[in-house]
């Protein structure tokens, strides 16, 4: 069933994806979940199946989607940036962090569950405006699709 895929789940693992298989015993239809995750990206896939293996290769073929996206989106061929989301709960929102090389946050756009605004923080950088823009405008469309998603 899914055994064929354990090198490739494993291969995802290493290069930073969450990935959730949940068996529900609870339910007759859509008896599996498949989530993946990574914190780079910003990516998320959700799927409740009854087609475990197809889906969680779908998620595998969309997390390597993603990641060359975000590679090709922001110039990162050589790894110099990435991307972290996370979730504020004294704050009530979330974020996304763009660092550099030496995980330095390089910017920071901050989405509040309670009012829908955003709050933008750039550090110290050696990145240019430009750069900084991009990553700003590209974190506010993809923390809008977060909260569309759930």
């Amino acid at each position: 069933m899914i055994d064929a895929l354990l090198d490739e789940i494993e291969l995802a693992r290493k290069a930073g994806a969450v990935v959730v298989i949940k068996f529900d015993g609870e339910r007759s239809v859509r008896t599996h979940t498949v989530i993946v995750t990574d914190t780079r990206t910003a990516f998320f896939f959700r799927r409740d199946t009854d087609q475990l293996s197809l889906s969680l290769q779908e998620a595998l073929e969309a997390f390597w989607a993603a990641r060359e996206r975000a590679d090709a989106e922001s110039g990162n061929q050589e790894g110099e940036f990435r991307t972290v989301f996370g979730s504020d709960v004294p704050n009530d929102g979330c974020y996304l962090e763009l660092r550099d090389s030496q995980d330095r946050i390089v910017a920071c756009v901050f989405r509040s569950d309670a009012t829908g605004e955003f709050n933008i923080d750039v550090g110290p950088t050696e990145s240019s405006a430009d750069r900084v823009s991009r990553f700003v405008e590209t974190a506010k469309k993809e923390l809008l699709r977060r909260v569309a998603s759930n």
